[in-house]
């Protein structure tokens, strides 16, 4: 079995499962990665930003009034790990003191990454500007 571990953002996950800017290429990096037996990482909040993120859109009727429940369905049938936050939390704390930043969300996945020495991918170009100065192994899509 292959061990490569990547941690993906909610926002990756929101992006292969609603239609919207480059979703295409999630949709084709994730096929690719389960192909080569990639084990997807993330915070336990994960479950509940996302699950948000979809509520969101179909409440504002950008998804249709069962797509939300069923992604969340196909969504639990990937391989992700989850990390409790309390495991890492602390450097999740002190990173957010050096990027100055306030909202601990973001830093946590980046924090897991760096605690579990993996690549991170996210689709929030300001949050990426700002991070890849503490990691160079955050890739943006």
């Amino acid at each position: 079995m292959n061990d490569k571990r990547i941690c993906l953002d909610a926002n990756i996950w929101i992006k292969l499962f609603t239609p919207e800017e480059g979703s295409d290429t999630v949709k084709d990096l994730i096929r690719l990665w389960i192909e080569e037996g990639v084990l997807f990482i993330g915070p336990s909040f994960l479950l509940f930003e996302f699950s948000s993120a979809l509520r969101k859109k179909e409440k504002r009727n950008l998804l249709k009034e069962n797509e939300g429940s069923a992604s969340l369905e196909f969504f639990y049938s990937y391989p992700i790990l989850l990390y409790q936050s309390e495991e890492y939390l602390k450097e999740t704390w002190d990173l957010a003191k050096k990027m100055e930043e306030t909202v601990l969300y973001d830093v946590g996945y980046l924090a897991l990454a760096l605690w579990q020495k993996v690549p991170f991918y996210t689709a929030d170009e300001k949050f990426f500007n700002k991070a890849k100065k503490f990691y160079p192994e955050i890739h943006l899509i």
